[in-house]
């Protein structure tokens, strides 16, 4: 073999291998099995966002289950981790779960809510939940962060 066919050999080779990595990463060429575990074939998966309104550290955040991140006392939005599920097609009865875990005092306390998952268009966004004072849950399904003006959630103070 001449040296320009061993050119075009390592051409196609590097052609072929940036090929398949991107469609490897083109979750559109999944199965719905490879998308998510226990999931709808039209189910949305969603990166999750925090953000900790309250004067209390967040330890431990649990939404149906699946891990998230932990979250200082009035900060957040840093940290991403995946992921909550959205049910396609959404409806008004939707609800997720959350479990998370406070310290006043140094003594850990569990709390456990129920919230309403807001409307969401099929696209779905970024699983963005709240943490408001007096234990109260706001989740915001957007793909604008929490620090973009027309961000439609509460702000950090």
């Amino acid at each position: 073999m001449n040296k320009t066919g061993i050119i075009s050999s390592y051409h196609w080779l590097i052609v072929t291998v940036v090929y398949l990595l991107l469609n490897a990463c083109d979750s559109s060429s999944m199965t719905s099995n490879q998308k998510t575990v226990d999931s709808k074939q039209d189910d949305i998966i969603a990166s999750i966002l925090a953000y900790n309104h309250t004067d209390d550290y967040i330890h431990k955040l649990y939404i149906d289950g699946a891990m998230g991140p932990n979250i200082q006392a009035h900060g957040g939005g840093a940290s991403i981790t995946c992921c909550a599920t959205l049910p396609q097609p959404w409806h008004k009865e939707l609800r997720v779960n959350i479990e998370w875990t406070t310290s006043p005092n140094d003594k850990t306390l569990w709390h456990k809510k129920s919230v309403l998952l807001p409307e969401y268009d099929s696209e779905g966004g970024m699983f963005q939940v709240h943490f408001l004072p007096d234990l109260d849950v706001v989740i915001i399904v957007s793909d604008l962060h929490g620090t973009h003006p027309d961000y439609p959630g509460p702000k950090l103070k």
